[in-house]
């Protein structure tokens, strides 16, 4: 969803929520992009929706008028101090001990006004298949901040996969030399973790660009296995 669209749905819930008392509840997903410092109005606006759950990895660009009413905090993932520090760095909450990372399967709870490193919280797995999802980013078309991009060493090349079919029929055609380059850099696992979000899949590339001695063939397939692996519908 882009800005304009979603800058003129705010107002339409405003009237829905005044007539109906409805929603009572409100998602908003990539928060950072929706409701970015410079989205200028729109941070003051949701700041005091009551309900309001934001869904981000980057909690540092959301606007600060947003974040300042936030009084729950939720975080997954291995990355819990970065997250956290960043949070606070915007919203001045009083600092505690380093929070450890969560469990796999667990969440880590903060409240603005409750001491501690956080409650541990058991996270329970979607039954669903997310095949949705899975088409999305085997299949479908993501936007240049998503998409990734063969450059090379040089930065002579230009090739961009906005899917993981397109990712790996490119990798298969590109020069030994552009597909080190990134593997070295590790640029496959940074792509799935922040672009596909597939913390599983970032994982799994990470270890294959961190084996020194590996053969450009032997990664190549190793990664195409991985993605296989997980989404059925990847070339």
């Amino acid at each position: 969803m882009t800005f304009r669209p979603f800058a003129e749905l705010v107002p339409v819930l405003e009237q829905l929520k005044l007539r109906t008392a409805r929603p009572h509840w409100l998602f908003v997903d990539e928060a950072h992009h929706l409701l970015a410092e410079e989205r200028e109005g729109l941070g003051d606006r949701m700041g005091t929706w009551p309900g309001l759950f934001l869904i981000t990895v980057h909690p540092d660009q959301i606007a600060a008028s947003v974040l300042a009413e936030v009084d729950t905090l939720i975080v997954m993932g291995q990355s819990v101090s970065e997250t956290v520090a960043q949070f606070r760095s915007r919203t001045g909450w009083p600092d505690v001990a380093d929070p450890p990372a969560p469990d796999p399967g667990e969440a880590l709870l903060f409240q603005r006004h409750v001491a501690g490193e956080g409650r541990r919280l058991v996270v329970t797995p979607p039954t669903a298949v997310r095949l949705r999802h899975q088409r999305k980013y085997a299949e479908g078309k993501l936007g240049d901040d998503k998409s990734f991009f063969f450059r090379g060493p040089d930065g002579r090349l230009n090739l961009k996969a906005h899917n993981l079919d397109l990712f790996m029929q490119m990798a298969d055609g590109i020069d030994d030399t552009t597909w080190l380059h990134h593997l070295r850099a590790g640029d496959y696992s940074r792509w799935f973790r922040e672009s596909i979000k597939d913390a599983d899949l970032a994982d799994a590339t990470a270890a294959i660009e961190a084996e020194a001695g590996l053969a450009v063939g032997e990664s190549r397939a190793r990664i195409r296995a991985a993605i296989e692996k997980r989404y059925t519908g990847a070339a």
